[in-house]
């Protein structure tokens, strides 16, 4: 006789002889509570529980549950309605066949509805199931690359505190993280007899997270706290994002020049200001000086346009106005 078992991180370890089972129970290599399963088991069950086990490595003598009495009759629902009376040798033809599943309630004779998974019906499922145990329910299987999808969110705040202007590099390396990640997964859930969700659901990580707790039978726990960092990291990311850079230039005309006056009001970068200063004069003559001066954040700098720098200057005799025009500014 063979034995499979499941390991701490919720893979499934053997096949091993019976014999060689026993020897890590005895030795403590694996605790009493470790789930086995054997061909002919309907599923999983604690090594405790089995009376060639237990009596092995002291748990005390365990007695196997006898089997609930065959009832002549058989009830089974199908869309809502009941089905029967139906004899045993009936019933388990449909459940051979698939027309009744685990999920199906049945009645036989006795207490409430249950699904047939849990009534005498399991035998029948349990031989006409492939070689092979079952798959190890949910409790039993390893969630810790599932809530690493949950903490990827946060991947795009770390690269934007480190470099502000990679937003394509943190797309993508959420995405690569998204892909990884889900792979180590459906890895881990194949190891413990489940298919994983179509890989086409890793660039849909919450529908991925949604159908695997589904397939595990498992709380949504995973999908509810993947939206509750998609919505901090989005917080996380509004608070990090630089405000915009703003910066005044006011130009005053002098015997010989024009001083302008370069304020950066507003932004983290220090930025290359460039910009026209426009003298009209009498009879439409316009003289244009062209300034540029380099702004760190919070400073103020004074910049000289020169009188030998201002174009046509020579032919305004009366000046009407000063303006300035064409202001740019650049990242440094």
């Amino acid at each position: 006789m063979t034995w499979r078992y499941t390991t701490s991180d919720g893979q499934r370890g053997g096949p091993i002889e019976q014999s060689e089972l026993q020897g890590m129970l005895r030795s403590g290599l694996l605790p009493p509570s470790t789930m086995v399963w054997t061909d002919g088991m309907p599923g999983w069950e604690s090594a405790a529980n089995i009376p060639s086990l237990a009596a092995r490595y002291g748990v005390g003598d365990v007695q196997a549950p006898a089997p609930a009495p065959e009832s002549p009759t058989w009830y089974y629902a199908d869309r809502g309605r009941q089905v029967g009376p139906v004899t045993w040798s009936d019933i388990s033809g449909l459940a051979r066949s698939g027309i009744v599943t685990g999920e199906t309630p049945v009645w036989g004779g006795q207490g409430d509805w249950r699904p047939a998974s849990q009534s005498d019906l399991s035998q029948v499922f349990a031989a006409s199931r492939p070689a092979g145990p079952p798959p190890l329910s949910g409790e039993y299987v390893n969630n810790t690359f599932a809530w690493l999808c949950v903490a990827v969110p946060f991947v795009p705040n770390l690269i934007e505190l480190a470099d502000p202007s990679a937003d394509k590099l943190s797309m993508y390396a959420s995405l690569g993280l998204y892909v990884l990640v889900s792979a180590l997964d459906a890895k881990s859930l194949k190891g413990a007899g489940h298919a994983a969700p179509a890989t086409g659901w890793t660039f849909f990580i919450p529908v991925y997270l949604w159908k695997r707790a589904s397939i595990l039978k498992q709380s949504r726990a995973n999908f509810a706290a993947w939206c509750v960092t998609l919505l901090l990291s989005i917080g996380i990311s509004a608070g990090l994002t630089a405000p915009e850079t703003k910066v005044n230039v006011v130009c005053n005309p002098t015997n010989d020049s024009f001083s302008c006056t370069v304020t950066h009001d507003q932004g983290r970068v220090t930025v290359n200001v460039c910009w026209d200063v426009v003298l009209t004069c009498s009879g439409g003559v316009r003289a244009i000086g062209h300034g540029c001066q380099v702004s760190a954040p919070d400073s103020i700098v004074t910049h000289v346009i020169p009188e030998s720098e201002v174009q046509n200057l020579a032919q305004c005799t009366s000046a009407t106005s000063t303006t300035l025009e064409h202001l740019v500014f650049t990242e440094q």
